[in-house]
């Protein structure tokens, strides 16, 4: 489980650093012509532009990824340690919870973004696309049922340490 883990992460990094040299680099002037570029996108034979908002959306994506699988891995290691119900893990859950919470917001960022350029190149889509803001309500619902298994670690670590000064 911690290889899965660790190559979730260097995955994560070299997402990171793959968007970032593509994004800032001209790929043709090196002699490179991808058919599917990094920094344009062809829809309805429209070309949309990979934008600044884009690349960091997508990158904030990338870290709270990251952040959740450290989280993860801190847990885990805790659990094989047989610390269960300890303020450290507490502490993880709630702070998992939140990243959830902004990752249910950030998450419909990048294709809000891409609509958005579809509906301002092709008029006609206009009526027919939904470019508002939505929230990804499975991340929300994860981040509840983890923020509730923090309050029930928070007991649990309470009773745990009522039980040490029991005879």
């Amino acid at each position: 489980l911690n290889i899965l883990i660790f190559i979730g992460i260097i995955v994560c990094c070299l997402n990171i650093v793959s968007l970032t040299i593509l994004y800032f680099t001209d790929l043709p002037e090196y002699g490179l012509d991808l058919r599917v570029r990094i920094d344009a996108i062809e829809v309805f034979g429209n070309q949309i532009d990979f934008t600044f908002d884009i690349f960091v959306t997508v990158i904030i994506n990338i870290l709270l990824r990251l952040c959740l699988l450290i989280f993860a891995r801190k847990v885990i290691k805790n659990l094989m340690k047989k610390q269960i119900f300890i303020e450290g893990n507490y502490k993880t859950i709630r702070n998992t919870s939140f990243v959830f919470v902004i990752m249910s917001v950030f998450s419909n960022i990048p294709q809000n973004l891409v609509i958005g350029e579809i509906v301002e190149k092709q008029h006609a889509l206009a009526e027919n696309i939904n470019s508002s803001f939505s929230l990804n309500y499975g991340f929300l619902i994860v981040a509840i049922t983890l923020f509730v298994f923090s309050l029930i670690f928070k007991e649990g670590m309470q009773i745990a340490e009522e039980n040490k000064f029991t005879v």
